[in-house]
């Protein structure tokens, strides 16, 4: 009955689009995967000035997710993680303050070196840490937004009063203006 067939053929025409299938999927996914994980590092490249940018965190949050498999990542991710739940954030102290900024922008920058050579574009920590733009004004209007709401949060609390003053009454209008007059309930009525 089946005297004369190539099985070959047979076995090559039901295999071949299978396998054709199974390796675009495996590619597909492959370029997915890297698309993904150069998107993450561009987000933080692009933000690494401002760690504390919803685009940053939202990043940062996301690289044991696309990086679990990269071990030297992964190890300056968990040394970044301890920076950033160092005490020192909440110290008054502004040297305190300053140095673990230092510590969290060089911990960032071999973060971002590592994930880079990770990735095929290999850059140096020195140009992550020096080469980005954010401007002054910025940094600027960031610490005014953090002063204002220390200083809110401390008038709300009861830390901080907010002084009142007494003002002066105005003094009597000139003619031509509308004067006023109150009653013995002190319901202000317009003048005679």
């Amino acid at each position: 009955m089946f005297a004369g067939v190539d099985w070959a053929v047979v076995i090559a025409t039901f295999v071949g689009p299978i396998v054709a299938v199974g390796i675009t999927l495996w590619a597909q996914a492959r370029d997915s995967h890297k698309r993904n994980r150069m998107e993450l590092f561009s987000n933080m490249m692009r933000s690494r000035r401002s760690p504390t940018a919803i685009e940053f965190v939202g990043s940062l949050n996301l690289v044991p997710v696309h990086f679990h498999s990269d071990q030297a990542v992964i190890s300056r991710y968990a040394d970044l993680m301890a920076i950033f739940s160092d005490s020192s954030w909440r110290s008054k102290d502004q040297e305190a303050i300053r140095q673990i900024n230092e510590k969290a922008e060089l911990a960032i920058a071999y973060l971002l070196s590592a994930m880079s050579r990770v990735l095929g574009v290999p850059i140096e920590q020195l140009a992550i840490l020096r080469g980005a733009y954010a401007p002054q004004g910025w940094a600027d209007e960031e610490q005014l937004n953090r002063e204002t709401r220390l200083l809110l949060r401390d008038l709300l609390s009861g830390h901080r009063f907010l002084p009142v003053l007494p003002v002066p009454h105005p003094p009597p209008s000139d003619e031509g203006e509308i004067s006023t007059t109150s009653d013995d309930n002190g319901r202000v009525a317009p003048g005679q």
